[in-house]
Order: structure tokens, then C-alpha cells, then sequence
């Protein structure tokens, strides 16, 4: 392992030290699942609250929460001891008018009964149905479980949203998600099934690790799809290759921003050139950059800076670079604090107001009509 993956795997061990604890977990949907005891309550919980893990956090966790709620104590117990008639037929009645975005109450009976039903024929839960056969990728058994449950369960929007194929290209965040706790035994993770390896496991992808992940290097994509997931996951395997979903980039910025007080200017990770925008060895951050400055520097090996400078100047540090953003930020990336916060007199400068333009005609008007007097 050269210098930099050495540098940037300290680095985000620290930020794995310092974010995953029991007050963070508060805010992850994993604290669900980790409420029961047995395994395959568990294994229920989590099939539910991975699925349903998107939007903002809070109100998510209540709609998981609710969702299990009509499941009592024990959600495998109660779901083994119903047929799928008597079982939907209390489902329905206690999930009532509950629903979650794209997933309603009929989509949440289906899954749940999906469930029973894989349950049933394997006696294990899902971890026959998730484990790979000899020599085959655990994405295509993954592909192999979604195209049954794409004919088993109703068309409906939710359920299809609950149902991306990895070897279609998408990236499957919920189900990586879902099979990252089941399969890591790490704290906070479940750690069940024996069966996966944990080197085989995919990252979780979303909006905010594309961002971070293209900011210190891990990816030069633009698109967050399976073929990103891949190239972040083969990255992080460089640093750790027994678990590399161990190293977690889960950045969550706030919703609501204005209702927080405004940040500390923002550090960057690690260092990334700030006039190429590309990494140096394995793509994974510059090492002639300099971690703890607001400032990164320029590495060596990329154009000279005069060369470079055709840029306009970042409105956080002052640094021209090659390669200007929109926001007027340079190569360094685009932390969510950077961004600035366009006031009225900037969209009127740029745009310009309808009572501006409304002014700015009649002044014509009035120009035109003085010139035909005179």
C-alpha cells in the first residue's frame, strides 16, 4: 500500500471511529433491526427497514417502526404461524392507511409475505436464497431472487422501486445495504450469515457517497449506477480487501440547513489536486497535497500553473483552477457547506427580476418616446 492509501485509510478509520457510535446509530435505520433478539427477527426487521431507507431519516424510522409494529415481539414467529391467507388478512388490517412514499400498505403485505413464502421453502430465511453457488457471482444470485420477485409481487410502483437488478446497472443500494448487515460481523452490524463473504459485498450507493467518493478519488464517474458501486468497492478493496464496505462513507448532510448553526469552514479529507482534479497512484488522492490546509495545493506530475489557470477563482479559497464548477468552486471538490447560498439580488443579477424587467421597459419606453419629441 503506497503513501496516500496509507494516509486516506487513516483517515477514514478515524472518521469511522469517530462516527460509528451508539448516538449515531440513533439515526440509521440498522437501529430497528438491532431492537430484537433473534436472529430471524432480525433477519425481518431488516428485510423491511432496508427497503424502505430512503428519504429523510426521522420520519423513515417511524414508518419502519410502524410497518412492524402489527408483527408483535417476535415478526419470524408471527409470520411462521400464519398461512399467507390469515396472515395478509391481519397485515391489512393493522397497517390500516400506513404508507411510506412510494411503498403503501399493499406493497408492505406483499414483501412481507415474500418473505414467508422464501422462509418456508428454505427453513433458514433468506440466506439459501442470497448465497452464492460454486463458482457463481453473488450478484447474479442476487439477479436471480429479484426477476422471481418481480412475477411473484404485484406491479406496483413500490414494489418495482424495491426491485433494481444489479446486472441491469443499477446500483442496488438497499439490498447492498440489506446484505452488509446480515453479512458483516463488525460492529454495528448483525454479522447472521456465514455463507457470504464479506469481500464479496458491494457498497451501498447513494447521491452523498458519489459525491464524497469522487471528491478524495475513489471514482472518476459521473452517474451513480452499479459501475460506480464496483469501482468504489475495488478502491476501498486496495485499503481493506477482507471487508472494504468496513471503510463507510456515509455523509448526511442536514436537511433543513437553515435551522442549524452554520458550519466550521469545511477540512478536506484528503487532499486532491486542485488543478487536474485527478488522483496520483491509485487513484485514491494526491500525495503531494496537503491534508489539514483549507488551501490544497497543486501536485507535481499535472500541468504547471499558468497553464492551468483558465478557471474562475473558487469563492471559498481563492484558488484558480483548470476547471471552474457552476457554483464557482474549484477543483477540490464541492463540499455541501461550500456551496454558496444565492441571495435575491444574485438571481436578479443574473436573471433579473420581473419588476426589473418591467422597469427597465418602461425607462425604454419613455427613452423612445423622449427622442421622438425632441
Amino acid at each position: 500500500m503506497g503513501t496516500a492509501a496509507t494516509a486516506l485509510k487513516a483517515r477514514l478509520d478515524a472518521l469511522c471511529r469517530q462516527y460509528d457510535t451508539p448516538p449515531a446509530l440513533v439515526q440509521d435505520p440498522l437501529s430497528v433491526p438491532l431492537t430484537y433478539a433473534a436472529p430471524l427477527d432480525r433477519e425481518v426487521a431488516a428485510f423491511v427497514a432496508a427497503h424502505l431507507a430512503y428519504g429523510r431519516v426521522a420520519p423513515m424510522i417511524r414508518a419502519v417502526r410502524a410497518a412492524l409494529a402489527p408483527l408483535s415481539a417476535h415478526p419470524a414467529d408471527w409470520l411462521r404461524q400464519r398461512t399467507p391467507v390469515e396472515a395478509a388478512r391481519e397485515l391489512t388490517l393493522g397497517f390500516g392507511a400506513w404508507c411510506w412514499r412510494f411503498h403503501t400498505a399493499p406493497d408492505l403485505v406483499a414483501w412481507l409475505l415474500a418473505w414467508q413464502r422464501l422462509d418456508q421453502e428454505s427453513g433458514q430465511g433468506l440466506e439459501p436464497h442470497l448465497a452464492p453457488r460454486k463458482g457463481e457471482a453473488a450478484d447474479l444470485t442476487l439477479s436471480r431472487l429479484v426477476q422471481r420477485l418481480r412475477l411473484e409481487l404485484p406491479p406496483t410502483y413500490g414494489s418495482r422501486f424495491s426491485l433494481p437488478d444489479p446486472l441491469e446497472g443499477a446500483a442496488c443500494k438497499r439490498w447492498r445495504m440489506f446484505l452488509r448487515w446480515l453479512v458483516r460481523s463488525g460492529w454495528p452490524d448483525l454479522g447472521q450469515w456465514t455463507s457470504l463473504s464479506p469481500s464479496t459485498l458491494v457498497i451501498p450507493l447513494d447521491t452523498h457517497v458519489a459525491r464524497v467518493s469522487r471528491f478524495i478519488g475513489l471514482t472518476s464517474r459521473a452517474t451513480p449506477d452499479g459501475r460506480m458501486a464496483q469501482e468504489i468497492t475495488t478502491a476501498l478493496a486496495r485499503l481493506d480487501a477482507a471487508d472494504p464496505p468496513a471503510l463507510r462513507l456515509r455523509p448526511q448532510p442536514p436537511r433543513h440547513p437553515r435551522r442549524l448553526p452554520r458550519p466550521a469552514p469545511a477540512q478536506h479529507v484528503f487532499g486532491v489536486c486542485a488543478v487536474h482534479r485527478v488522483s496520483c497512484g491509485l487513484q485514491i488522492g494526491c500525495a503531494d497535497s496537503e491534508i489539514e490546509k483549507r488551501k490544497p495545493s497543486i501536485c507535481s506530475p499535472g500541468p504547471s500553473a499558468p497553464e492551468a489557470q483558465k478557471g474562475r477563482a473558487c469563492h471559498v479559497c481563492d484558488q484558480v483552477g483548470r476547471r471552474a464548477e457552476p457554483s464557482g468552486l474549484c477543483g477540490a471538490g464541492t463540499h455541501w457547506e461550500h456551496m454558496p447560498v444565492p441571495t435575491r439580488e444574485d438571481a436578479v443579477r443574473a436573471m433579473g427580476s420581473p419588476a426589473l424587467l418591467r422597469q427597465r421597459r418602461k425607462r425604454a419606453g419613455l427613452a423612445t418616446a423622449l427622442e421622438t419629441t425632441t
